[in-house]
């Protein structure tokens, strides 16, 4: 459950794909992203880092560190570890309006994995494969903007997607998470059925 989980509530703040991905009907591979990307984020960037803490559900971790690295050529690299330090990482791309996101650093079948500055009832959707090889349907939807949120590392405004997860293993639940997201400082809490993570620190 750890894996499924990291890879869709930690999506946008790009531990973008613990798990490899997989194209979806609206997905976009490598060659379809625009050239002369431009970085529209203020946390997409090298050398960026968080820190969460976790109100224990389904992961029992107290908390969780983030950090962001070049990769070259506009690419960034997300790394997340549990307290018990176990790592995840993937990669991301933002060009304009857009973060992709993939497994690698070659950006092999990106998929869109945020709206920098999308619009309420805006929707798109991502397939990934967890561990065991089973598939992960994830839908993404913008529910508000400007939402005011307040967490140990202050007070933030920003854009709430939620998004529902399906996963093709047997027994498994259907996830609903929101996300709090704020484009100069990228993820500040993460709310849901399986997860409540909060922003305690950044360093920018």
């Amino acid at each position: 459950m750890r894996r499924l989980f990291t890879n869709f509530s930690m999506l946008l703040l790009l531990t973008i794909s613990i798990s490899s991905c997989k194209k979806s009907s609206n997905s976009t591979n490598n060659n379809n992203i625009p050239g002369n990307c431009v970085n529209n984020t203020g946390w997409v960037r090298d050398g960026h880092s968080w820190v969460y803490t976790n109100e224990p559900i389904y992961i029992f971790a107290d908390s969780l560190f983030v950090t962001m690295e070049s990769a070259g050529s506009g690419i960034f690299k997300s790394t997340s570890t549990f307290d018990n330090g176990t790592p995840f990482s993937g990669y991301a791309k933002p060009c304009g309006n857009y973060i992709y996101q993939a497994a690698d650093a070659a950006m092999t079948n990106a998929q869109i994995a945020y709206y920098v500055d999308g619009n309420i009832n805006d929707t798109w959707s991502s397939v990934v494969t967890s561990t065991g090889g089973y598939t992960v349907t994830n839908t993404f939807t913008i529910t508000d903007k400007n939402v005011s949120i307040t967490v140990p590392a202050g007070t933030f405004s920003c854009l709430v997607i939620h998004i529902t997860s399906h996963s093709t293993q047997p027994g498994s639940l259907t996830v609903e998470t929101d996300l709090y997201m704020n484009n100069t400082y990228g993820m500040i809490e993460t709310d849901g059925n399986t997860s409540h993570y909060e922003l305690v620190r950044k360093n920018f």
